[in-house]
């Protein structure tokens, strides 16, 4: 709510001063000067990730995947990180909504815990990142493919569909025993 004052001035207890301390999820007002301008809510994209192995379809529990902000200034492109790391699970997604903007998607295994299939079978995970974009409701890559059967079954990748991650690459671990 704007009101004019006596002196000629427009006051609001609603604007605030600064585009920068506009709330980005319900949009608001800036007041400066007599002017007042209106800021939408940012535009933001729900996108889903989920982890499996290298076949596209074994879904694997421990593997850790964390979104950062891409920073050109910076030889990884990782920036700042957004929200929390996710550690996967069986039967899990992560969905998080993200800003119109360039991401850096990077795979890890969590520390001290085996990455492992429902059944207890170990896999490797082959640390990894994706870059990707996010625009008008759209994800794009040109780290990811649009099916398993693309994906590099020596290195693992990403296949993105639509607003959906899976990232593929982890090879099975097989204990070896020699006797003489």
């Amino acid at each position: 709510l704007c009101v004019p004052t006596s002196n000629g001035s427009v006051s609001s207890t609603d604007a605030v001063s600064k585009v920068a301390d506009v709330n980005k999820t319900t949009g608001g007002a800036v007041l400066s000067r007599n002017e007042l301008t209106i800021c939408d809510a940012a535009n933001t994209t729900e996108v889903t990730l989920n982890k499996t192995a290298i076949n596209g379809q074994t879904e694997l529990i421990g593997a850790q995947l964390t979104i950062y902000k891409y920073d050109a200034s910076k030889a990884d492109g990782k920036g700042d990180k957004v929200g929390t790391t996710w550690t996967s699970a069986k039967g899990k997604e992560m969905t998080v909504k993200l800003e119109d903007g360039k991401y850096v998607l990077e795979e890890t295994a969590a520390e001290g815990a085996p990455v492992h299939d429902e059944s207890g079978k170990t896999y490797q995970v082959i640390p990894s990142t994706v870059t990707f974009t996010v625009s008008n409701g759209s994800v794009s890559s040109t780290d990811a493919v649009s099916k398993v059967d693309d994906v590099n079954k020596t290195t693992g990748g990403a296949v993105l569909t639509g607003t959906h991650f899976t990232i593929c690459d982890a090879a099975t671990v097989t204990d070896v025993v020699i006797n003489k």
